[in-house]
């Protein structure tokens, strides 16, 4: 189902606008590397797991179990900018991988849903619409290299990825654009594998 059809009423009012701006929409990535202006918390802000967790673990119980590839999608973004904060006001799945299974368009436009009224942060300059693309994978568990219901494995990935944070925000990190990414990013993965961690014990 469209996420306009499961009520975000900001969608609905003018699906069609929306749809054409996400249409053109720039890839994040590449405004971030291009450097006309600092992309690099709305970088993180797309990174962070904890970002849209409660809709991905409900379209995951939902439609997950039936995958049997790994699901890997682009969100196409239309967000309301006002100078270093976002509104998302319209969010649209679309395939990386040519042709796939039924249960991963289920999946990514239920995910893809989940991001329409968030907010986001944006590069200070950034006063109007924007139309943003980024990208997301969905892996089976039995894809994955590393388990979060692991206590040993997620003490020593923290461990490891702090080893790393103090090394790198010792330095003057901010001056250094891939560092301002970096570090923020750390720092965010960190404390989301400190949350599972903490829902552990």
């Amino acid at each position: 189902m469209h996420p306009c059809g499961q009520g975000f009423a900001s969608m609905c009012a003018s699906p069609e606008k929306y749809a054409k701006l996400a249409a053109g929409a720039k890839n994040v990535n590449r405004l971030w590397r291009l450097g006309e202006a600092d992309w690099s918390e709305t970088l993180v802000d797309f990174s962070d797991r904890a970002f849209n967790e409660t809709f991905r673990l409900h379209c995951g119980a939902q439609f997950g179990a039936t995958l049997t590839k790994s699901c890997a999608f682009r969100v196409s973004l239309v967000v309301e900018s006002h100078g270093g904060s976002g509104l998302i006001r319209y969010s649209e799945a679309a395939d990386l991988e040519g042709v796939r299974e039924p249960a991963c368009v289920t999946y990514s436009n239920c995910v893809s849903a989940g991001y329409v009224d968030k907010k986001i942060r944006m590069p200070l300059d950034a006063y109007d619409v924007e139309a943003l693309v980024f990208y997301v994978e969905a892996l089976r568990k039995e894809d994955l290299s590393y388990d979060l219901s692991d206590p040993t494995f997620l003490r020593l990935t923290i461990e490891t990825m702090q080893e790393d944070f103090d090394r790198l925000s010792a330095k003057d990190w901010q001056a250094n654009k891939r560092h301002r990414l970096i570090v923020p990013q750390l720092k965010r993965e960190i404390d989301y594998m400190k949350r599972k961690l903490e829902e552990l014990e």
